[in-house]
This record gives structure tokens, sequence and C-alpha cells, in this order.
């Protein structure tokens, strides 16, 4: 079954359809009694899954119609591949089999059935559920060979719901019997979503592609590329459920908003995974563990006694908080942040003790506002410090065979530190609303003057007129502390060179101790109010890679960094990646040599005291300095400057033996950009983050390539990755003759990821085009 699904496209698109599919005269191909051919799939879980085949020329949108929609314009695409897609909506049964919760439960306009259609589901949930499915469904051997099931993209989801149909509906245009096809909101029987199957299928055998809920795609066509849903909802009107609708949202998790899933051919699983087998592994683990509603349940000791406890996954997780709690700040705004994968935190804030045993430092002593004591939580520790301090926990708990696979110790990232801190409570605080329980679970509001104004004991408390040692309370999950005491250092950036911290301090007031407070400090800072907490989670391994070869320095000063090989290296986004485009496919790619590649961007002075020129005097959008990234350097005229490079390298006795410099290949270049992540940025998902590593249109301080090394380092130590200027690859492109990577000062944050490919003719000597060399063996020329 699955090999004939993979063999389809070879029969060539148009005799296929008029074999299958009996190709009109218009093209268009398929027709309202057209069948699916393959069998249906029946998962575990009692979702059956329809074969539809693939179309050479699928019309999509509808021109003209109204002017309330917000993708109007018709497109024409193929969809290459047959594929088979969910005969109904995930209900909520199937989704509580497969992930273990009940996001929609105590929410509003929520109608509870094992059969109604599951709602309040991210766009991170609905990826979570098809990545767990596809485990559990390769496991029990119903998966067909090199398969995986994920979110419909929307010339998928639109063939579908058509059924062959090009009218407005998937029957045709008379939107007065819509109600026999769908839930929406003229035929809806109450204010939610209802079972599915509860009106007529298409022609197809497909049950609700019109209304009952919104269904969320993984791709969309629309300029912004943002995340789709289709279909229609109970909430809507008949004119807005037509089968060429689409909404954008953010994330979905709304009780209009669900999905169905696709079984598609995946081809890069179809010759290795994806993931590295550490990943597969920790991936099949965390499928297995309980979701956020069943708390931690397990524990960890270090060698330093430091005791972590197990959190969960929870892919819906939204932080922040609502409008009108008490004390909100500006930049508490709720958001989605999918926590796809469990993690470790420390049960206490790291002590005094904890931190001189690895640190073999006393930070804190002879400053103001402390008291010493084993026991008392570390202060005077800057970011920086922190960090060190996981590093350095790493090392000796892996030597000790204490770290499990692929795991590493680093700071706890906004989203997990709030949902460690929340417990599962959507209140002001881990306990509810009322800040006069505080007291019970945080040291806070202490007077400077006052005798009692230092960090304290961890899991305790001293007051002055109370001469009794008080037990501080845990929160649900088994935290002290997450509330006051010492506000605690995360691993995100706040700005350009403010670093965040959560969870208030002894000092703050109560407002300044609720859970979402998001406060912020230089990387540097050393304070009497200042501590953290470890976090245990999993790494793919190149994530920590430090190199194993120092750096080469040239006589340019242009540093070269060392990268290890990866033989197998995945290159390319998923198709779910928001801004994905059609040559970013996921593929894997052997890298099975080491290289060194340059710390950052070449800039004019090296380009000058190598070459001689200035090509970029006196051109538009300049600014002239030393340090600024050298652009208007054209392909062939980068790769003069690797092989000039070489010569004087080798000359001066620099040159290791059977290398030479030049442009780095696509694949390195990527593999030096994402640095372990294969998120859509080297440093995870979130946009927003970007200023703090890359010069682009939105942090710009002018129209014009800037200095090198003026934002954050990637995790292996290589500077403006993302933005700044474009740069040359060795790879020559057929129909351009060159490829650059990594965006520019001139473009968004979108087409600054990771995967990003744009072409360039080699000749192009531009404002936002420049180039970082590669040393290489040379037989790899």
């Amino acid at each position: 079954m699955g090999a004939l699904a993979i063999c389809i496209p070879v029969l060539g698109i148009c005799a296929l359809m008029m074999l299958t599919q009996g190709c009109g005269e218009d093209g268009r191909g398929g027709s309202v009694s057209n069948s699916p051919r393959l069998e249906p799939i029946r998962t575990g879980i009692g979702l059956t899954m329809l074969y539809v085949n693939p179309v050479a020329a699928l019309v999509r949108g509808s021109a003209g119609r109204d002017p309330m929609r917000m993708d109007q314009v018709p497109v024409s695409d193929a969809v290459a591949h047959g594929f088979w897609l969910g005969e109904t909506e995930v209900t909520q049964g199937q989704w509580r089999a497969i992930m273990g919760t009940t996001p929609w439960q105590g929410r509003p306009s929520v109608q509870e059935g094992s059969l109604v259609a599951a709602t309040y589901i991210s766009w991170g949930g609905g990826q979570e559920f098809c990545r767990r499915l596809t485990q559990i469904e390769r496991s029990a051997g119903r998966l067909p060979a090199g398969h995986v099931y994920r979110l419909p993209r929307g010339g998928e989801w639109e063939l579908a719901c058509r059924a062959g149909s090009q009218e407005a509906y998937c029957y045709g245009a008379d939107s007065s019997l819509l109600g026999e096809y769908a839930v929406c909101e003229e035929s809806r029987n109450g204010e939610y979503a209802h079972e599915v199957r509860s009106r007529k299928p298409n022609a197809w055998g497909f049950y609700d592609m019109h209304g009952n809920v919104s269904e969320l795609c993984g791709g969309g066509y629309t300029l912004s590329r943002e995340i789709i849903a289709r279909g229609g909802s109970w909430d809507l009107p008949a004119l807005l459920c037509e089968s060429a609708i689409q909404w954008e949202v953010l994330s979905g998790a709304a009780d209009s908003v669900g999905f169905r899933p696709v079984l598609v051919s995946n081809p890069v699983e179809a010759v290795k995974d994806v993931a590295s087998e550490a990943e597969v592994e920790e991936d099949m683990e965390s499928s297995r563990r309980p979701i956020v509603e069943s708390g931690p349940r397990e524990r960890i000791s270090t060698c330093i006694r430091l005791t972590m406890i197990q959190v969960s996954p929870d892919p819906d997780f939204v932080m922040g908080s609502p409008v009108g709690e008490a004390g909100r700040s500006k930049d508490e705004d709720q958001r989605a942040a999918p926590i796809n994968r469990g993690f470790w935190l420390g049960e206490t804030e790291v002590t005094q003790s904890q931190w001189h045993a690895v640190m073999g430092t006393k930070p804190w002593a002879g400053e103001a506002y402390v008291l010493e004591g084993d026991e008392v939580a570390a202060t005077y520790v800057s970011w920086n410090d922190a960090r060190e301090f996981c590093r350095r926990l790493t090392e000796r708990e892996r030597l000790a065979g204490r770290v499990p696979a692929g795991h590493s110790y680093r700071l706890p990232r906004e989203a997990e530190w709030e949902l460690a801190c929340r417990a599962g409570s959507q209140a002001a605080y881990c306990y509810g609303a009322d800040e006069s329980g505080l007291g019970s679970y945080a040291v806070f509001g202490c007077d400077k003057e006052s005798e009692g104004a230092h960090a304290r004991e961890v899991k305790r408390w001293t007051l002055p007129e109370v001469p009794l040692r008080l037990l501080r309370k845990p929160n649900a999950w088994g935290f002290y502390d997450m509330h006051g005491n010492v506000s605690e250092w995360c691993e995100e950036v706040y700005s350009k060179f403010e670093r965040v911290s959560r969870g208030g301090s002894w000092y703050e007031p109560a407002s300044g101790c609720r859970s979402a407070v998001r406060t912020r400090d230089v990387s540097g800072a050393r304070r009497s109010y200042l501590g953290f907490r470890a976090a245990l989670a999993f790494s793919s391994g190149l994530e920590s890679q430090s190199p194993q070869k120092p750096a080469i320095n040239t006589g340019i000063g242009l540093a070269m960094l060392h990268v290890k090989a990866a033989p197998n290296f995945v290159m390319g986004s998923s198709d779910y990646e928001p801004g994905h485009d059609s040559d970013e496919a996921m593929r894997p790619v052997s890298i099975a040599r080491e290289f060194w590649l340059a710390e950052t961007e070449v800039t004019q002075a090296q380009w000058n005291q190598l070459m001689a020129t200035t090509p970029w005097t006196g051109q538009p959008f300049v600014q002239e300095w030393a340090g600024v990234a050298a652009t208007h350097v054209s392909l062939e005229h980068a790769q003069e400057f690797c092989r000039r490079l070489t010569q004087s390298e080798r000359e001066a006795g620099r040159l290791p033996a059977g290398f030479v410099y030049r442009l780095p290949r696509e694949a390195e270049w990527e593999l030096a950009c994402r640095a372990g992540s294969r998120a859509a940025y080297c440093f995870g998902w979130d946009a927003g983050l970007l200023g703090a590593y890359a010069v682009f249109d939105e942090s710009r301080s002018g129209a014009f390539a800037h200095a090198v090394k003026t934002r954050k380092p990637n995790a292996w130590g290589f500077y403006d990755m993302h933005g700044n200027v474009w740069e040359w690859c060795e790879d020559v492109d057929r129909r351009s003759g060159g490829v650059g990577r990594g965006g520019s000062w001139g473009i968004s944050a979108q087409d600054c990821r990771s995967a990003l490919r744009v072409r360039f003719d080699a000749s192009y000597r531009v404002e936002y085009l420049g180039f970082r060399p590669a040393l290489a063996a040379s037989s790899d020329k």
C-alpha cells in the first residue's frame, strides 16, 4: 500500500489523472464522482484515513466573490503526491487517547463527548498529536513505509474538501443547502463544536469539511504565511464556510479551532529519520510521559545535593498574564509557548554551598544585603556566571554517569520556568489570585533598611520578629521559592544587552512576585537579589557542542572557528515552519569532514588589507568603517579573496597542511548557522528574539550593513549568521549562478531563517551582499 502511494507520481501526473480522476476538458482534474483508489487506513484510535489521488492542477481560492475573505486570489498548483486524510476531525476521545489531556475541559463554548470535535488545540499541539500518532502507528505496524502523519497543507485540504467541485461548496453553489453538510451559524444546535459525522459527507467521504471547527493546516499560500485554518466553524455564517475560505491564526487554541491529520510519504524519513537516533528516542520517551495535568513524576539528584524535579511537556502552554490582572505590565501579553519536550528543573534555587562546590568561589562574600550560609540562595551571580555553572555541572555529572543520554544542564527558558512556577495555575500566583496568601510561599517585601534585607535559606525563612524557623510551602509540583527570595536568571535575551529574570525577590512587593512578572538586567550584573536555578533538558548533542580544536587566527584578523563533521546532518525546513519555501525541503546531507568557518563576515578592513580595493566606496546605502561587513562583492570576487587568503596564509606558515580557504557550501553554512537547533532560528522559534542576534529590517539603526559582532553570537560562537548581509556560498545554482544565505539588514525576520535560500546572479555587487570564508581540506574543493 505504502509503495503504491510513493510510486504514483512516477506514472505521469496527466496520464494518472485521466485514468483515475476522469480529467475534464477544462484541465482542472477531478469530478464529483471521483473516489479514492487506495483502501482506507484505520488507526488504533478509530480514526479512518481516506486516500486522495494527486492532481496536476488544483485551482484554489475564488476570485471576486466576497471582499471579507483574507485570500481571494485563485492559485493554480499541483498536489503531486497522493495522501490520506482523516475522514473526520479529531475527536475529544481520539485526542485524549494520544495526548492524555483535555484542553477543552472547563472552557467556555464546549460540549464534552468522546465523539465531539476536539477544540482548544494549538497549532503546536496539533503537530505534537501527529508526531505521537506517527510513532504509535509505526510501532503497531500500521504505518506504510516511509510515511508520517502531519497537519495538511492548504492545497491538500482544499482538494479533499472540494471533492472535485469548483463551486463555492463541495456539493454546489447554493448556501441554503449547507445545513445538510455543515454545522454552521444557521444550522447548529448549540454554541459549541458538535459530534463529527452529524451531517452528510462530501462526494469523497469526508465529513465536516465545511463548518463545525476551523481546521489547522501546516502551511499556507498567503503572502504573510501565517498559520492558517480552513473550513469555517460552528460560529460562522454559511458564507464563511466555503471551500476557499481560510483564516490566519496565531496558534489556534480556541473554541472553534480543531484539526484533522494527513498521512503522507516523507522522502527524508524514507532514507533516514530526520532527527538523530538520540532525538528520536527522547521523542518516544516524551510521548510516553504524562502531560501537565498529571504533574511531575520523577526526581533525580546531583552530586551537589541539588534535587531536580521532572516537568512533563505541554504543547498547549500559554505564558503571560490576562488583561486586568493586578500589577500587570505591558510585557506580559499572553502568547502561545508550546513546550514539546519534558525537562527537569531544580527543586530550589542554587545555594551558596552548591555554587561553591562547582565553581570554587564566593562572589557574595563581603557584599551588602547578604546572609552567609550553606543553604542560602547564591547571589551576586551574573547571567554569564550562571551559564558557566551549568556547563561545569554538566561536565561533572556526565563524568559521574548521572546525566540522562542526550541531556545537559542550562538555565531554564522563560516558558519552562513559568510552566513550573504556575504548576497548573492560571491565577496570579501558583496557589491562586489572593496576594494575602503569598507569605506562605515566598520571601518578599523586605525593606532594605531592615535586618532581614537579604536572600534566605531555600525552603525556609526567618523573620526578625519571630524567633522560629518556618517552612515555606512548595507549589503543587514541589518547587520552592518560585515566588520571591531571589529573582532567577532565564536563558532568554530581553533586549540587546539585557537578559531575563523571573519570580521576584526578597525586596519586591507581592505584585512583583507574580507568576507572569518579567524583569531584566545586563548579562554581567551581580546583585543581592539575583540568583538562579538550573534546568536539565534534552540537547541534540550539537546544541551544546564546543569546538574540539582551537580557533585559527589569520593574518588579517579573521578568526576561524572549528566545526566537527556531521555525517547525518539534515538541512532545510519542515513544511509547517512559518515562511517555509518550496526549495527548503528537508534532505539528509553528509558533511563527512571537519572544517573551520569565519567567526564573522569579512569586514571592509579585512577586504582592503588583502585585496587593496574598496568596492563599496561612493555607493548608496553604505556605512564606511573598518569593522563594517564588506559589501558590493561579486561571487567571483569573493572566491578570489579566498584564493589570495590561502596563498598569504600558506606563505606565513599558518595554513594547516592540505587545507585551503574557499566559500562554505550551503550545508556547511547551515550547520554552523543552526548550531544544533532545528528551529527557525539558531536560538529557537520566537522571531521576537531575533533582534538580539541579528541586524534586520526591524532592528537596524540605519539602512546599510552594520559592524560585525554588534549582536549576540549563536551557541557555537558565530556572529551575524542571521541578518546584516547575505553571504555567498560555494554552491552554484544553475538558474542564476550563485546562492546566498542568512538574510540581510533590509529584510524581515522571517526572511532571516536558518533554512532560507536566495539566488543571486553571480555578478551581483550590491549593498546587502557579502560573505565569510571556510577553511577545508583541499580534496573537498
